[in-house]
């Protein structure tokens, strides 16, 4: 997983090498971040599983990783919310796949990575091509689509 930061201005972009997996098949995945203006935590997979953390200052790769406890089946596609109290929620796919749908997981952090809720899952939540997309709400829920 590769961070790109930079500006628009003639200093260019950078790279960052975020996280190292040595694979020789396409992921199939995806990655996220959310930025409240504050602060910008980014989520991404390897090897199976869902990382995120706090992406530091432009040009800064993230300065730590959590991830969601235990083992699922190939972990992908993670998708960040963070509601104005700076709580995230994080869900992800499991078990997903080339033409195959999987279940819809997820759970919900404070803004240091510390689980606030158990995980959840949804069993056949994900249908063939689909992601998770999620939001926070004003009253500070948080709503996922599936």
């Amino acid at each position: 997983m590769v961070l790109l930061t930079g500006s628009t201005r003639r200093d260019g972009f950078q790279s960052h090498r975020v996280d190292g997996w040595s694979i020789r098949s396409c992921p199939m995945s995806s990655a996220t971040l959310v930025d409240d203006g504050r602060s910008r935590i980014a989520a991404w997979e390897t090897r199976d599983a869902v990382y995120f953390g706090p992406v530091g200052p432009v040009g800064d790769p993230p300065a730590g990783w959590w991830r969601p406890a235990g083992a699922g089946r190939a972990r992908k596609h993670p998708v960040l919310a963070r509601n104005r109290e700076g709580v995230l929620l994080l869900a992800w796919t499991e078990g997903a796949g080339w033409r195959r749908g999987g279940d819809l997981a997820w759970q919900v952090f404070d803004g240091q990575g510390r689980p606030l809720s158990p995980q959840e899952r949804r069993p056949g939540g994900i249908p063939m091509w689909g992601l998770p997309a999620a939001v926070a709400l004003a009253d500070g829920s948080f709503l996922v689509i599936h």
